[in-house]
């Protein structure tokens, strides 16, 4: 029986990178939908029907950017795969620049074609929860013998309070910005059935109890003294 906590604000900041390639979705799918042209010297010559090409992808990154906003899993491989099929066009203007006399302009383009890379990563951070990673724990805390005492739910103000009685000593759970809860608590006392393993992550928490029985919480924060 263990309770973990995740690795640190690392891990605990992590889900926020997406939001990094999500504000240049947004911008950049607002601008290709509302003034193509502005990117249709870029579609490869190769390439038949280059305004409705810039629509599509312009289209592609806001409903991309939409999912990254809210850290959704299928946002990340989508924005990635994105950031994969807009990279011709951006090395087709890397050399179409080369024709002009703007030298920083022509080295900042360059320079854009490698940054793809970290932005690729960065949109796969969507969705990852670190609950559901083992490595995302550092450490462990043996919890055997302890038991649920009080479960307390504040709906309207959305804040969840547990206290576990661990050797004796009191741990109390404390969730605000609560936004889901699953419990399934088929025993008579709280006593009655003791805990099997805690996880805490700072948006997620996950109890099972020995012999069946759970309660799955998610909130904008899980706090574990």
């Amino acid at each position: 029986m263990t309770v973990s906590g995740v690795e640190g604000s690392g891990a605990r900041y992590r889900a926020y990178l997406p939001w990094i390639v999500a504000f240049p979705f947004t911008v950049s799918g607002v601008i290709h939908l509302v003034h193509p042209s502005t990117f249709t010297g870029i579609v490869p010559h190769l390439l038949p029907w280059p305004t409705a090409l810039v629509y599509l992808s312009g289209l592609a990154e806001l409903i991309c950017a939409i999912g990254l906003w809210r850290r959704d899993r299928w946002a990340g491989i989508a924005a990635a795969a994105v950031l994969v099929m807009i990279w011709p066009a951006n090395l087709q203007d890397s050399i179409t620049t080369q024709q002009g006399n703007n030298t920083l302009l022509q080295v900042l383009l360059w320079l854009r074609l490698p940054v793809q890379i970290p932005l690729i990563w960065l949109g796969l951070q969507s969705g990852r929860d670190p609950v559901q990673t083992s490595a995302s724990y550092r450490h462990a805390v043996d919890l055997h013998g302890s038991v649920l005492r009080r479960l307390g739910v504040d709906w309207e103000s959305g804040v969840l309070s547990m206290d576990l009685r661990v050797a004796e000593v009191d741990v109390v759970i404390h969730a605000t910005g609560l936004r889901k809860l699953s419990v399934v608590w088929a025993f008579p006392g709280a006593d009655s059935k003791p805990i099997e393993r805690v996880d805490v992550g700072h948006e997620k928490l996950s109890i099972e109890m020995q012999g069946g029985g759970h309660i799955r919480v998610e909130a904008a924060s899980i706090q574990m003294p």
